[in-house]
């Protein structure tokens, strides 16, 4: 850090009537005197504060100084004589004030027992400044309207955010000594209670098993091709979440662990569909009442499924949902909304999908894998911000019919292989097979013997429907044997997994109501 050679008080004008930056002088000055009474003061001062912390130039250069003199000289304690003479043979003796200031800030040092709170009050002067040069620089850019509007928006939230964290501390050195201490409480009571998943459940054992839920600040890929059922899987997963409780163990004031418990509250924003049409895929997900009977209303009053679509509205009706129409949305507007959600107790969100992100502030000469790059990194910098999984879906490219697909197979996937901790891909091995060259007769007719060995099945009949919801008057709705539905096996890989193992495993596809079910579950009631 270069010296100042202007020996006057910090020269940024507050721009609010001539009224100055905050700062107390005098603290400044008591804080670098005493760093010269003890090597540990010396210590405290320098790594709590930086030359940034200080208003007054003169302070500055003195703070600068004093640690460039520890640095060149390790192991030799400050003192005047040689403080001074470093500062004649740097030639910073001017800028820090001559050798009178330097000595009186020394002779009018207090005792060091109150160094903590002058720290605190310097530190806490320098975040109002910067919050006020903040808060101009939002003000000089809202003037100007050559300037992208999102662009504005999404940047004023980042450095609001960035004061924020320097504020409660979380960009500062971690002793993992201290924190491991803080956290074998929390691993005790997992071990005796044998918790296995730690994050949001899907609802679905073959990925829960594996990936242990999704943790927050994680970005979670979900892809497949056209027909694979990724939105149905997706609000499936978001079902399962809002019927049960989440408990997690936070320390109250006094320090002591506390459970709190919540219903989850998921948010999907859908670049494809309406509030209406999603309305019809929930309440058909609930009711198990298809979805072109919900659209065209032929449902008999009275009946069965009428009364099932009045319990699903009652059951919907009851949880947290936030559902946004994100059409035209871009990165900015996605983290505006997203803040927005958060401090209404958002829990997780989805993305329907990443792909159909709007580029509008991106420039044209971008190609689309270096935009998804954009989008996949943002998604990703916003998760570990709002401390929420994000769920964002992806479309694989033509080739992943033709063979099993991998991460390799997701379109303009470069960045987002680097930047998911999870990837889920949902595959169709019967439209593989097909792809193949198999015709659709013989793979029914396989499936249909496999079904009957044990084996996996590609596609097959469910001999009864089932609720996701586990209460024994939901249940008795859908304990007629005479319910017919069509079903889809869908494999569910688990491509990438950045704390955990990668697998595989069959998920239910009942296209008719686009749920998504448990493939053990329905194979155990077939037999």
């Amino acid at each position: 850090m270069s010296i100042d050679r202007v020996n006057s008080s910090n020269s940024v004008s507050s721009g609010l009537k001539g009224r100055p930056l905050p700062h107390d002088a005098e603290t400044e000055s008591a804080v670098l005197g005493a760093a010269f009474l003890s090597k540990d003061v010396f210590e405290e001062v320098t790594e709590d504060l930086d030359e940034n912390d200080f208003y007054e130039t003169v302070h500055r250069n003195i703070f600068v100084s004093l640690r460039d003199f520890s640095n060149r000289n390790p192991g030799i304690s400050v003192d005047i004589v040689s403080f001074r003479n470093f500062l004649n043979a740097t030639g910073r003796l001017e800028a820090c004030g001559g050798t009178g200031y330097v000595s009186s800030i020394i002779e009018n040092s207090p005792d060091a027992v109150n160094i903590d709170n002058y720290i605190k009050v310097i530190k806490e002067y320098a975040l109002r400044r910067r919050m006020i040069e903040t808060n101009q620089w939002i003000i000089s850019r809202s003037f100007d309207f050559s300037d992208n509007i999102d662009g504005i928006l999404d940047d004023s939230s980042s450095r609001i955010l960035e004061l924020s964290l320097r504020s409660a501390g979380r960009n500062s050195l971690i002793n993992i000594r201290d924190f491991i201490l803080g956290y074998r409480e929390t691993l005790e009571d997992r071990i005796a209670n044998r918790v296995s998943i730690t994050g949001i459940e899907t609802g679905f054992p073959v990925i829960d098993n594996k990936t242990h839920g999704f943790r927050p600040g994680q970005l979670i890929i979900v892809t497949g091709r056209p027909g694979t059922g990724k939105t149905a899987f997706a609000l499936s997963c978001i079902m399962n979440m809002v019927k049960k409780e989440f408990v997690s163990k936070t320390k109250d004031e006094d320090g002591k662990w506390i459970e709190r418990s919540h219903f989850i509250k998921p948010a999907f924003l859908s670049y494809e569909m309406g509030i209406e049409e999603i309305l019809y895929r929930l309440l058909s997900n609930i009711s198990h009442v298809s979805g072109s009977d919900l659209i065209t209303n032929n449902i008999k009053p009275g009946s069965s499924e009428h009364e099932n679509v009045k319990f699903a509205i009652e059951r919907l009706a009851q949880r947290d949902f936030f559902f946004v129409e994100a059409g035209g949305m871009t990165i900015p507007d996605i983290k505006v909304q997203a803040r927005k959600m958060k401090k209404e107790g958002m829990d997780i969100m989805f993305i329907d999908y990443i792909g159909l992100i709007s580029p509008e502030n991106l420039s044209s000469r971008m190609q689309q894998f270096e935009k998804v790059a954009y989008f996949s990194r943002n998604l990703k910098i916003l998760a570990r911000e709002l401390q929420i999984p994000i769920v964002a879906l992806a479309q694989l490219n033509r080739e992943a019919e033709k063979e099993t697909p991998t991460i390799a197979n997701i379109r303009d996937s470069g960045a987002i292989e680097q930047d998911a901790d999870t990837v889920i891909i949902l595959n169709d091995p019967l439209k593989m097979r097909q792809a193949e060259g198999v015709p659709a007769q013989q793979v029914s007719a396989k499936a249909g013997q496999a079904s009957q060995s044990g084996e996996d099945s590609g596609e097959a009949h469910a001999d009864e429907a089932f609720s996701l919801y586990p209460e024994k008057e939901y249940e008795e709705f859908y304990n007629d044997a005479s319910v017919k539905r069509k079903m889809k096996r869908i494999t569910a890989i688990i491509a990438k997994q950045r704390n955990g193992e990668t697998g595989a495993g069959d998920l239910c596809f009942l296209e008719d109501i686009t749920t998504f079910c448990n493939y053990e579950r329905i194979a155990k009631k077939r037999m």
